[in-house]
């Protein structure tokens, strides 16, 4: 056999094993979506039964995390269950959830919640989130996290618990604790002066300005004006 038809039946030979790669390959792709659609839609059903299951909004979590879901799509769905209760605190908790992963900033966040606190000013759940925002946005070091980065974070928890169960619960304790010491070594200290509202770990005080804005927008939702107007504008137009 000549070299030349060797060379040919080689290139033959591996273009049919890359060609069976390629189906093969696109097969599971294929397979692989259709699972992930199917789940999707089988917790989007769960959710319109019941929008307050613990168990579908985790399971929901997980295909997330998994990266099975199109991340803008699940604050359309945090926005539905929203339209039918204002405070379901599930839909609430997924939407941190999500906005984490998509790195979305703090002041849009409070825009939305103004508009649900809008709606309905005894929202109790969108006033709370504003107390969480709140100290985010005036914090000096803020961060996101990356889907990999809770990806990782999963395995890691994951090879914890493996190790805990093959009996080495005394190296894991250690572990955790050097990780613990070294969170708070590196943690900057809190400076003690101005007025600190939120977590004890807030490094910054929120102004005293937005304090008062957020006062003014509590008064002016009990009295039934929307944020920003006077009294006078709303008597105004409540005569005519």
């Amino acid at each position: 056999m000549s070299i030349m038809v060797a060379c040919t039946l080689l290139k033959n030979v591996f273009n049919c094993l890359v060609s069976d790669c390629c189906i093969a390959y696109c097969s599971a792709l294929v397979s692989f979506r259709s699972a992930s659609d199917h789940e999707l839609a089988l917790t989007q059903a769960c959710l319109q039964e019941n929008p307050k299951s613990y168990s579908t909004w985790h399971h929901r979590k997980w295909i997330v995390l998994k990266g099975l879901a199109d991340l803008h799509s699940q604050l359309k769905l945090v926005d539905s269950a929203l339209s039918l209760d204002g405070r379901n605190f599930h839909a609430w908790n997924y939407r941190q959830f999500v906005v984490k992963l998509l790195g979305v900033d703090s002041e849009s966040e409070l825009a939305y919640s103004s508009t649900l606190i809008a709606a309905d000013f005894s929202n109790y759940s969108a006033w709370h989130y504003r107390t969480m925002l709140l100290p985010r946005l005036y914090n000096e070091d803020i961060t996101t996290v990356s889907l990999d980065d809770l990806m990782a974070l999963s395995h890691h928890q994951q090879r914890q618990e493996q190790s805990l169960q093959g009996g080495t619960a005394e190296i894991a304790t250690e572990q955790a604790k050097q990780q613990l010491c070294t969170t708070t070594s590196s943690a900057p200290a809190s400076r003690a002066t101005g007025a600190f509202t939120g977590s004890a770990s807030q490094q910054r005080p929120i102004p005293l300005h937005v304090l008062d804005q957020e006062y003014d927008m509590v008064h002016q939702m009990a009295a039934g004006q929307q944020p920003g107007t006077s009294a006078a504008s709303t008597a105004a137009s409540t005569a005519t």
